[in-house]
């Protein structure tokens, strides 16, 4: 890590900084947060989720329930999916004091977002293929709760249900 730093502190390390800066926390993280509330909301269901809410001693009025109910279904991914266009609309611009850099950096930085993303899924086949070799139901295998899932009411420590 300090050799990777090292670039940061010469003469042009404000441009490398900038274009760190402006590129890594970018779009990724945007879809990453739509990612996983569509997942959750949608995929898993809301009403497990609100369910292990209750499971976990979280108790909510009926009014407050509807309220996160109706955000995480419509109003977070409708947010999210807006600033998610609008950041591709927007990229391409980074620059200091005003001036663009030129298509090479800019390139760059598409870069250093992109390689976030794209490590993501491809972490995901290997562990799913290493996983799953023989299995052909993998999707069905990854949304069914497993035998274990759910509160621990026999008293045992959550360290004997870890294999």
């Amino acid at each position: 890590m300090f050799i990777l730093g090292l670039p940061f502190t010469c003469n042009g390390g404000i441009h490398m900084f900038n274009l760190f800066n402006s590129a890594a926390p970018s779009w990724n993280l945007l879809l990453f947060a739509l990612l996983e509330v569509l997942l959750v909301s949608w995929l898993y269901g809301i009403d497990n989720f609100m369910e292990n809410l209750y499971q976990m001693n979280i108790r909510m009025p009926n009014w407050l329930r509807l309220y996160w109910r109706f955000t995480l279904l419509y109003t977070t991914p409708i947010i999210l999916g807006i600033l998610l266009l609008v950041s591709w609309i927007n990229s391409g611009h980074i620059g200091y004091n005003g001036k663009d850099y030129p298509f090479g950096i800019q390139a760059l930085g598409s870069l250093v977002t992109g390689s976030t993303v794209i490590c993501l899924p491809l972490v995901a086949v290997y562990k799913l293929k290493d996983k799953y070799q023989e299995s052909t139901a993998i999707l069905g295998n990854l949304v069914k709760p497993t035998s274990q899932w759910g509160p621990n009411r026999d008293g045992s420590s959550v360290e004997n249900l870890v294999p």
